[in-house]
């Protein structure tokens, strides 16, 4: 969406166009690096709309259950209430996912983070 006008803008697009050029008035940025601005933020916010997407997935005994969540805040309170914060349930199983991608696990009573993708690992060398 291109914007004619300064007037035309929400203010919320005014604080992060105002963040990026450190300027203190909206009217000191050209229409165009506004349009620009603008047309990148929201092209962030597509490209990082999976990161937003939590499942919960329980099981106990034979019962398999999975749960939606948008927040991650709200996925980890679930969690913790399905395992029974305060006394622990050893016969639950539960992983934390974001993303598809596994970000905590409960198992046998404790919890299991699993490394960073991006985590480094280095070998002894024998001397």
């Amino acid at each position: 969406m291109l914007y004619n006008d300064y007037k035309e803008i929400p203010a919320n697009y005014r604080r992060i166009i105002l963040d990026e050029t450190l300027e203190k008035r909206i009217n000191k940025v050209s229409l165009e690096r506004c349009n620009q601005i603008i047309e990148d933020h929201l092209r962030h916010e597509a490209e990082m709309e999976s990161l937003r997407h939590f499942s919960v997935q329980y099981k106990k005994g034979s019962v398999t259950k999975t749960f939606e969540y948008t927040s991650g805040q709200e996925a980890l309170t679930a969690l913790d209430q399905m395992i029974g914060y305060d006394d622990r349930d050893l016969s639950v199983v539960a992983v934390l996912k974001q993303a598809d991608r596994v970000i905590r696990g409960y198992f046998n009573g404790q919890w299991i983070v699993p490394a960073p993708k991006d985590a480094v690992k280095f070998n002894k060398v024998g001397v």
